[in-house]
């Protein structure tokens, strides 16, 4: 049974094993009020197991290579091999998470894809329909123009035999010298009537050549329109824009702090003999040491500070390239605008010019009605003249035939009109359909666009690279900050994250740790044993510190189980001093070990003894 305390929160766990069936059990407790507590186990052993991990935001692994420091195992960090180094540190900053976010993502890019498959399938045959409509469409509009014409023709010649069989019958019926004077008096009358109607048709049909001119004028003008709006192609870049401009604000940020930094470390003096971070006294050697580190600092961050000037000259020409995109999407939008008004214009001229044939249509057919009247009036006056009928009989028969012929030819025509109709119809539906598929392919395409970024963000190479590749800059400066402390020769630990592949030319990725010493690189596995011990040290108590700062487990608690065994009595007290002692703000420090000149370094002491075999236990504060 263990009881303890985690931000700000009591929690009790108790273990227990079977003795018959060996199977162990675990249970997890938080404490509410004086001596009630309440069960948050899992429904089994397996799952109370993660959900303390979940309480303490800390695995096993991450406990051992950042708080508990076991004997003779405290170099696990330095010796193991470059991937088992990384798989540390991702377990410390869980960057398991973004594996499961990539995951999840590629699963919902997988759905969006499918569906996509299908829609792309329901859509098969677009471009053929629509042509097939269109050729439907200018058939209908052929059949519906030749009907029209041969209803018109139709209705003239039912007009015109009607009129003759008039004709006819007031021949027959007025053979007399009497109706010669009506008739020449009624051609008068028609005379000046067709006068009026010859003079209103000269008017429209100067109307119907301006309005010619003015439609053909207005369509060339769309397609000049239609030619700018395709040499000006649309493409939105809008979040290409949000995009580059953020990485141009990130990547002037980094520059400004590095001039800042800069500015600020070109202008620190540093005085012979004193240290510029705890301004106690030091060596000469150590005074240069620091100088040195000092230029390379400044040197490394120029290079990085051209590296950013580069960077932003690269994306500043990028975004004039988009912003003249801008422009021609503009452009787009407004020519887009332009023809659709003008499209509207032509159609309204069109109606009006529509509307004018019809009017002259109607005169020509009132013009020919009266010619018509006059040429019959002219034969009446003829057969009142020579007393003859002439071939009005046989004309009567032939147009009677005619007749008879345009209304079976109009039957036939209207049939196929039906079945046309019908066809466009159908088409219209299908191509509506499509259309809506094809709205929803270019709406998941563009999901699925945003998806294969957002998976190649979450992947291993976008921000768990990034993240490890932040992670292993702080241990490095932390682990140096601690080594310097407890080291008597200056080193520094170095971690390469990238090396030359076995050809000498491919670069690939690693985590290897080396030493720079004596203004030499080795390999951490050349140092001597102390040198070794106090890097491992370094490293693990880094850990411990980055662990807190980035994994979120806050286990602001030490245990230290003989680290100092390896060291010398100056080791053993540059240990306790210089690091413990700068810890015990941060942490709660237990140092298990057998020195007991080391018990006036601590306030607290849990002294253990076994005496007899039998083993007492006593707290001692000093």
């Amino acid at each position: 049974e263990l009881v303890f305390e985690h931000q700000n929160e009591r929690y009790k766990i108790i273990r227990s094993r079977n003795r018959q069936t060996s199977l162990a059990n675990v249970n997890l407790f938080r404490h509410l009020q004086e001596e009630t507590w309440e069960n948050i186990s899992g429904s089994t052993s397996s799952l109370t197991n993660s959900k303390i991990t979940e309480v303490m935001k800390a695995d096993y692994k991450t406990f051992v290579n950042s708080v508990y420091f076991r004997q003779n195992d405290i170099s696990e960090f330095a010796e193991v091999e470059a991937g088992r180094r990384k798989e540390i540190l991702k377990s410390i900053i869980d960057i398991s998470k973004w594996d499961k976010y990539e995951s999840d993502t590629k699963a919902l890019l997988k759905d969006i894809k499918d569906e996509l498959t299908k829609c792309e399938a329901l859509t098969d045959g677009y471009a053929e329909i629509k042509m097939l409509l269109q050729k439907t469409s200018e058939s209908l509009m052929a059949l519906e123009d030749k009907n029209r014409l041969d209803e018109d023709e139709s209705e003239r010649l039912n007009l015109e035999l009607n009129t003759l069989s008039e004709k006819y019958e007031r021949i027959k019926q007025s053979l007399d010298t009497n109706t010669w004077d009506n008739i020449v008096l009624e051609n008068k009358g028609l005379d000046k009537i067709l006068a009026e109607i010859r003079g209103r048709l000269s008017k429209l049909t100067t109307e119907k050549v301006s309005s010619q001119k003015g439609i053909r004028r207005l369509e060339e003008d769309i397609r000049e329109m239609e030619k700018k709006k395709a040499q000006t192609p649309f493409q939105d870049v809008s979040e290409d824009m949000t995009l580059i401009r953020k990485e141009l604000l990130k990547f002037k940020s980094e520059e400004a702090a590095i001039t800042m930094f800069l500015k600020q470390t070109g202008s620190k003096e540093y005085p012979e003999g004193i240290c510029p971070q705890c301004e106690q006294e030091v060596t000469t050697d150590l005074h240069e040491h620091l100088l040195e580190k000092r230029n390379q600092e400044v040197a490394r961050l120029e290079r990085k500070k051209i590296y950013f000037s580069n960077k932003i000259n690269e994306i500043s020409l990028k975004i004039k390239h988009l912003e003249k995109q801008e422009e021609y999407n503009r452009n787009h939008l407004r020519l887009v605008s332009d023809i659709e008004s003008s499209q509207e214009s032509l159609c309204s001229k069109k109606i009006t010019h529509d509307d004018l044939l019809d009017r002259l249509n109607s005169g020509f057919k009132r013009e020919e009605e009266i010619l018509n009247n006059k040429s019959a009036n002219q034969e009446i006056l003829s057969s009142l003249k020579n007393d003859s009928f002439r071939d009005i009989k046989k004309r009567i028969d032939d147009m009677t035939k005619e007749k008879v012929r345009y209304i079976k030819l109009l039957n036939d025509q209207s049939r196929e009109l039906g079945i046309l109709l019908e066809r466009k119809d159908n088409l219209s539906k299908k191509i509506d359909s499509m259309k809506e598929f094809l709205n929803k392919i270019k709406f998941l395409s563009h999901e699925k666009n945003i998806l294969e970024k957002l998976s190649r963000f979450y992947g291993k190479n976008g921000i768990q690279t990034i993240l490890l590749n932040a992670i292993i800059e702080d241990l490095e400066k932390t682990a140096n900050v601690v080594l310097e402390s407890i080291s008597v020769d200056p080193c520094t630990i170095l971690l390469e994250t990238q090396r030359l592949g076995s050809d000498g030319v491919k670069v690939v990725d690693t985590l290897d740790l080396k030493v720079r010493k004596d203004g030499a690189t080795q390999n951490f596995t050349s140092l001597s044993g102390g040198e070794m011990f106090r890097v491992c040290l370094a490293i693990r108590i880094a850990l411990s510190e980055i662990s807190s700062r980035h994994g979120g487990s806050s286990l602001d608690f030490l245990m230290l189980d003989e680290v100092n065994s390896p060291l010398d009595r100056s080791g053993t007290e540059s240990l306790f001093v210089n690091v413990i002692k700068r810890l015990e703000d941060k942490y709660k420090i237990l140092v298990i070990t057998h020195d007991d000149s080391l018990k006036e370094r601590f306030n607290n002491i849990i002294d253990v003894t076994k005496i007899n075999g039998e083993s007492s236990v006593k707290l001692m504060k000093l």
